[in-house]
């Protein structure tokens, strides 16, 4: 591996007495510290999948290439401030972008395709808010457009569609939320989509289809001491049936096995394999094996079979992407506000697909070769179902269109904000307000309108001023399952220094290191080490003005001999008002700002 010292050259995982690997994991990198070659095997992959990069002086992308089936070479050309501007291929269509232009807020507001003149995704946005006010695809002299509106708490109050491509996807969508600001009715109109949405006290949802309307109901029962689904209606009832640790084995929907780690082993018989940063990398239909491979940048590229290209996923400027089989160029995908592919066109300017989405990623009204892909954010690929249908591929977890994850959070007891019962269910999605945020990796949501760190490094808990850690040991902020945005430094006086981009080259294999201030946690000593953080978390309990909690799994000690995320942290909360003020790490004290984060608990911290 080049310029691989200090720094992470290798990671794979093994067997018994390690003889072979079953995964492996190779990494170089640029003199500058950007991830200018991966390297990728599984144990049928017929070799290794070798990925290059090159970059621009402004860290932005410049070519990919490597990937078998793809052209040569594709590359990125930025604008004059160094967004992305043009993208090209060596071979094929090309250009596949030819100019992508901007608003003031540095916003995409037109990315011109090469498919031919005129062929764009154009957006306008609210100039006071900067929310998206309308998505417009057009090919070929026909269009797909989407008026949106927005109630004046960023929750979308309607979207109307006019679709040319496909009559039945014409729907003026209306939108009802309840206090806690979760979705209520969406009411596409009579004989359309039409569904009502009612919560527990923890949120767990049930879905009712409106009278004259279409849709899916799900109307189960639930356990109230585990927010589990108990049944679901049948004749008799369907029993849901769970493992010891919470995951679903079996919901009438999908039959699944899991791991240790709560990661699924089987999907309706598709058994799946993980790489040592815990990514999907392979998958078994009956012996028919399929290779999932990830870009530099650590997203999801591509879908191959033993060196030979099924799909590839290539990134363009803003949301846009094109999608390659074996044969070059099989369509354009088209992109929503939340990032749901709901158009994709051919190189010859026709549709390939037209699909609507229901608020929780039921499709509906669909024609042509439909390839789902729900939600992302701008530049990440959109969640797709490349397992089994009806089921969308997270990074860190599978979610069902029922509205819920099979599995729980896995950050447990973390993750809870005790002011707010819902973080204590493991189970609903995005807070139950799928039409406003998002949840790039199956950790937490945020909104991809004003969150900056949306689906990169996650924090714990945006509702209630906690926040998870990042460091290179942290399963849910793998340095090659995402770039990295992170806020670095104290940034005193209580403020937060502007977010940065965080060079990888930075970020020693071997030593855990968190990545903010007052979370440093150093090699274990046998088990002292994290006895001693398990002890000091466990005085959780007096004051009652005062909480501690452990972040991540303290008193475990990792192979390669370092605390796991080994540090407690104590909120103090303010007396009277009961608002966080103060973020203390045992190595050192931190004052943040939790404004923001408050007034999704409905509470006005002036910090």
């Amino acid at each position: 591996m080049v310029n691989a010292k200090a720094r992470l050259a290798e990671a794979y995982t093994c067997t018994g007495t390690c003889s072979s690997k079953d995964t492996d994991i190779g990494v170089s990198y640029t003199a500058r510290g950007e991830i200018s070659d991966t390297y990728a095997k599984t144990p049928n992959s017929g070799g290794y999948y070798h990925l290059a990069g090159q970059y621009w002086e402004n860290g932005t992308l410049k070519q990919l290439s490597g990937l078998p089936g793809l052209p040569t070479t594709i590359s990125y050309g930025p604008d004059g401030q160094g967004r992305g501007n043009t993208v090209s291929a060596s071979s094929g269509q090309t250009p596949l972008v030819s100019s992508t232009t901007y608003n003031s807020a540095g916003l995409p507001t037109a990315i011109n395709l090469g498919s031919g003149a005129g062929d764009s995704d154009s957006f306008t946005y609210d100039p006071n808010t900067n929310r998206m006010s309308q998505y417009q695809f057009t090919v070929n002299g026909t269009s797909l457009a989407s008026a949106l509106t927005w109630n004046a708490n960023g929750m979308l109050r309607a979207q109307d569609i006019t679709d040319a491509f496909n009559a039945p996807n014409t729907q003026n969508c209306t939108y009802q939320y309840d206090d806690l600001s979760r979705i209520g009715q969406v009411d596409c109109g009579t004989n359309k989509r039409g569904q009502s949405f009612a919560y527990d006290p923890f949120g767990n949802i049930t879905k009712t289809v409106l009278a004259n309307h279409s849709g899916d109901s799900f109307q189960p029962t639930y356990d109230p001491a585990t927010n589990r689904i108990q049944t679901l209606p049948g004749n008799p009832p369907f029993v849901v049936q769970y493992d010891a640790n919470g995951n679903v084995l079996n919901d009438s929907l999908h039959v699944y096995t899991w791991d240790a780690e709560g990661r699924p082993l089987t999907v309706d018989g598709v058994g799946l394999s993980y790489d040592a940063l815990g990514r999907m990398v392979e998958q078994n239909r009956s012996g028919a094996y399929t290779q999932i491979v990830y870009s530099p940048s650590g997203g999801k590229l591509a879908l191959m079979s033993a060196q030979t290209l099924q799909k590839a996923l290539v990134p363009l400027s803003g949301r846009a992407m094109a999608v390659y089989n074996s044969s070059g160029l099989l369509y354009y995908a088209h992109a929503d506000m939340l990032g749901s592919i709901r158009l994709g066109t051919t190189p010859a300017r026709a549709m390939y697909f037209d699909v609507a989405y229901g608020p929780f990623g039921e499709t509906y009204a669909q024609s042509g070769s439909v390839d789902p892909a729900y939600t992302g954010k701008m530049a990440d690929t959109s969640q797709r179902q490349d397992t089994s249908g009806g089921l969308y591929d997270f990074p860190l977890r599978e979610y069902s269109v029922q509205g819920r994850w099979p599995s729980p959070d896995p950050a447990g007891l973390v993750s809870v904000c005790f002011k707010d019962p819902q973080t204590q269910n493991r189970y609903a999605y995005v807070r139950n307000n799928p039409m406003s945020f998002v949840d790039p990796l199956g950790a937490q949501p945020c909104d991809p309108f004003f969150d900056p760190f949306c689906g990169r490094c996650p924090f714990f808990d945006p509702f209630c001023g906690g926040e998870r850690r990042c460091s290179p040991f942290d399963p849910f902020c793998h340095p090659l399952l995402l770039l990295p945005i992170v806020r670095i430094g104290r940034g005193g006086g209580g403020g937060v220094e502007r977010a940065r981009r965080l060079n990888l080259a930075l970020i020693p294999l071997g030593i855990f290191r968190a990545l903010e201030s007052g979370g440093d946690a150093g090699p274990c000593q046998g088990t002292t080490d994290c006895s001693y953080y398990k002890a000091q978390c466990a005085k959780a309990t007096t004051p009652s003005s005062k909480l501690y909690y452990c972040v991540g799994a303290p008193a475990v000690c990792n192979s390669a001999g370092h605390s796991r995320q080994a540090n407690c942290v104590r909120l103090q909360l303010q007396e009277g008002d009961n608002c966080l003020n103060k973020l203390t790490g045992f190595a050192g004290c931190e004052v943040k700002n939790h404004a923001l984060a408050f007034a999704f608990c409905g509470v006005d911290c002036s910090l």
